[in-house]
């Protein structure tokens, strides 16, 4: 079948909306009380500090908000098989956030 991208699109962004506002909640413990000099050290290696170092730019938490940074260090947590970077890759691509907006390309990270 079909697949129509705009209208899969506007339900990933629905359900995206509703975890982004649950993540509101706990985004002050972002990177489990890490210094951001303590997550850029520790992103070297780790995709899950990759991950964390993009929502502290995503969000403007202990830095000042930076999509094009935050949609950056998904992207290496994304290449590195890290979920939740993968998903805000698909996001930050479906919203036109730090990125160009592409919708074919959000579906394959949300997918």
């Amino acid at each position: 079948t079909t697949m129509n991208t705009s209208a899969t699109l506007k339900a990933i962004r629905r359900a995206t909306a509703i975890c982004a506002a649950i993540a509101t909640c706990w985004r002050t413990n972002t990177g489990f009380g890490q210094t951001i000099a303590d997550l850029t050290t520790a992103a070297k290696k780790d995709p899950a500090a990759m991950y964390q170092l993009g929502m502290r730019y995503f969000h403007g938490q202990d830095v000042e908000s930076n999509p094009k940074e935050a949609y950056a260090w998904f992207k290496k947590a994304a290449a590195k098989d890290n979920a939740p970077g993968t998903h805000m890759v698909g996001f930050c691509l479906a919203n036109g956030i730090g990125v160009t907006l592409n919708e074919k390309e959000a579906l394959k990270n949300y997918l």
